[in-house]
C-alpha cells in the first residue's frame, strides 16, 4: 500500500502536520510526503492520497486548489481524504466544505482540521504583519492556539480503518 500526503504552507505548520501524520501511517503503508510548492506528485502510483492545506483568509493555499483542480477526477477514483490547518477550529467545518469540490468532499474518506501554530518568523511582508495582528486577537480572545495531535491520530486511524475496508473489497 502507498499512501502520498501532500500539503501547501506558508509558515511551515502544516508541513508540520503533514509529517506527523506520515509518521503514525509508516507502519502501516510506505508513505510519501510531498511540498505542492513547485512539484506535482501525480496520484497514480499511489493507492490513497491525502492533501492538506493552511487556511489564510478562509481559503486553502493556491498550489492545493490546484492540486485538487489538476486531479479532481483522479482523486474521485481513489481513497481520498483532506485535512487542514487553521487556528479557529470552531470554523473547520466551514473551512473544508467552502474550499473542498463538493464531489470530493463528500466522498472524502476523512476531512479534519489540525489546528495549527502561529509562526511569523517564516514569512514576510504584509502576511508577517497579518499573523502579528492575528496573535494579538488570538491573545486577546484567550484562545488555545496548538496543533491538535489527537485529531492528527484520529485521522491517521481514519484512514486504517478505510484503507483495511477497502483492500478487503478487492480480494
Amino acid at each position: 500500500m502507498k499512501i502520498l500526503v501532500a500539503y501547501a504552507t506558508k509558515s511551515g505548520v502544516t508541513k508540520m502536520c503533514a509529517n506527523m501524520l506520515a509518521d503514525r501511517l509508516e507502519e502501516f503503508a510506505d508513505v510519501v510526503v510531498c511540498n505542492l510548492d513547485g512539484y506535482d506528485p501525480g496520484t497514480m502510483d499511489y493507492d490513497c492520497i491525502i492533501v492538506g492545506s493552511s487556511i489564510r483568509m478562509g481559503k486553502i493555499q493556491k498550489k492545493a486548489r490546484r492540486y485538487l483542480a489538476k486531479n479532481r477526477v483522479y482523486l474521485r477514483a481513489k481513497p481520498f481524504a483532506f485535512f487542514i490547518c487553521n487556528v479557529y477550529e470552531d470554523d473547520s467545518k466551514n473551512y473544508i466544505h467552502r474550499n473542498l469540490y463538493q464531489d470530493l468532499d463528500s466522498r472524502a474518506i476523512v476531512t479534519d482540521s489540525f489546528g495549527g501554530e502561529l509562526n511569523p518568523e517564516n514569512l514576510h511582508g504584509s502576511e508577517k504583519v497579518a499573523v502579528k495582528m492575528l496573535i494579538k486577537n488570538v491573545e486577546k480572545e484567550g484562545l488555545d492556539v496548538k496543533i491538535n495531535e489527537k485529531a492528527i491520530d484520529n485521522f491517521a486511524k481514519q484512514i486504517k480503518i478505510e484503507l483495511k475496508k477497502s483492500k478487503k473489497k478487492k480480494k
